[in-house]
């Protein structure tokens, strides 16, 4: 790992090349790095969506929002929605934290450790999009009605 991926990741993307296409090799890759990314006993606590649909992931943007900062509208002065452009992104991975009865069944598994383990993993695949030339975003600010 080198200290430029790492400084790359540092700055988070909001404007995109949506002509720059992302090879399929690049994102199994990608996809490979996530999955391989160590986790509390080893177990899959996360599902990992990948998206290269700008329609959708531009949808997915209006759920994409810091709910405690709201911005003043220019025009009337009304305080809005600040949507997050990041998610709008070539390539869109999210990382849903799957629901803390799936592992119950082990009692040396918490949801904090689910959560951080998809922080690896979304830490890992960050790092290997740096080296192989792209710059990336997190954001944690979905609210998607019934997740």
């Amino acid at each position: 790992m080198s200290i430029k991926a790492s400084k790359i990741i540092g700055q988070t993307q909001r404007n995109w090349d949506y002509d720059s296409k992302i090879s399929e090799e690049e994102i199994q890759y990608l996809v490979d790095v996530s999955s391989n990314a160590p986790t509390k006993n080893n177990l899959n606590l996360f599902k990992l969506f990948v998206s290269t649909n700008i329609e959708f992931n531009t949808a997915i943007q209006n759920w994409a929002y810091n709910s405690e900062e709201k911005m003043p509208d220019l025009e009337t002065n009304q305080k809005t929605k600040e949507f997050n452009s990041q998610v709008a992104a070539p390539l869109l991975m999210m990382y849903l934290v799957i629901d803390k009865s799936f592992y119950q069944y082990d009692k040396e598994v918490s949801h904090p450790d689910a959560i951080f383990s998809a922080g690896v993993a979304a830490g890992a695949t960050a790092l290997a999009s740096a080296e192989i030339g792209y710059q990336t975003g997190f954001c944690s600010c979905l609210h998607i009605p019934g997740l």
